[in-house]
């Protein structure tokens, strides 16, 4: 009877027990790599490499697993010159730099005190040049960096600040594209509105103080109700204006006039 049932105890042993191809790193039995590399983070160490053990990894060796270890290599890192080694390896194997992972290589090379001014500007073109995409938040702060470089000279600032009316036009072209299918028009003009005040304060002209709207602690989180819809339960409508009053507490100045 065993004899018979030989093959029937064979298929049934599961599959991770005979293939390398199921290698399972944090199975207990798996000494293909140490006890401290099976562990969650704040135990597992960066080990920033693609270590193929079994056919099946080969197969699934990509350089985007490679630059999703490196990025957050780099966003782990604490100080600056750490980040500066994992970037020099990234450029010598042709990773590619996530939005984030720009954002916070440009922070942190204008906050540090041993770096020229022209060297952001350097640093922001190469990664630009290895395949970054830059947002909103990238070339603010290279306009920080601008606004902070009054040492230089005029003809470095000059071409600066036409560097950075073109990300600003690239940028608004961007957003019109990504927004302009879903019908966010409410989004699409806050973006716009904050993209087009940018070139001319680089530019060197004086903006008026844009000061954000004033909200009652009670309609804090409620949407925006349309000019004839029905209010919401204890918000009334002001006589003379279009707007939103809560008297529900003393703010009967502080009103809200929705977008």
């Amino acid at each position: 009877m065993l004899r018979r049932a030989r093959f029937l105890l064979a298929t049934s042993l599961p599959r991770s027990a005979w293939d390398p191809a199921h290698h399972n790193p944090n199975w207990t039995d798996s000494y293909a790599t140490d006890i401290a590399a099976r562990r969650h983070w704040p135990a597992k160490r960066w080990s920033v490499a693609l270590d193929p053990r079994t056919p099946r990894d080969w197969l699934r060796f990509s350089y985007r697993n490679l630059a999703y270890a490196y990025n957050g290599a780099l966003r782990a890192c604490t100080t600056f010159p750490e980040m500066i080694v994992y970037y020099t390896e990234m450029k010598q194997r042709g990773v590619k730099v996530d939005v984030d992972t720009l954002n916070v290589l440009l922070t942190r090379a204008a906050r540090y005190e041993h770096i020229q001014t022209d060297d952001i500007f350097l640093l922001f073109d190469e990664m630009t040049s290895l395949g970054a995409r830059p947002d909103i938040a990238a070339v603010e702060t290279l306009h920080t960096v601008l606004e902070h470089s009054a040492q230089k000279s005029f003809e470095w600032r000059e071409a600066r600040r036409r560097q950075l009316v073109e990300l600003y036009n690239y940028l608004a072209v961007e957003e019109i594209a990504r927004l302009a299918p879903h019908k966010a028009d409410a989004l699409l003009a806050a973006q716009m509105a904050r993209l087009r005040g940018q070139p001319a304060t680089a530019a060197g002209e004086p903006q008026p103080v844009r000061l954000p709207p004033l909200l009652c602690r009670h309609r804090l989180g409620r949407p925006a109700a349309a000019r004839g819809a029905p209010l919401p339960v204890g918000v009334r409508r002001a006589r003379s204006t279009p707007r939103w009053s809560c008297p529900r507490c003393s703010c009967a100045s502080r009103t809200w006039a929705p977008s």
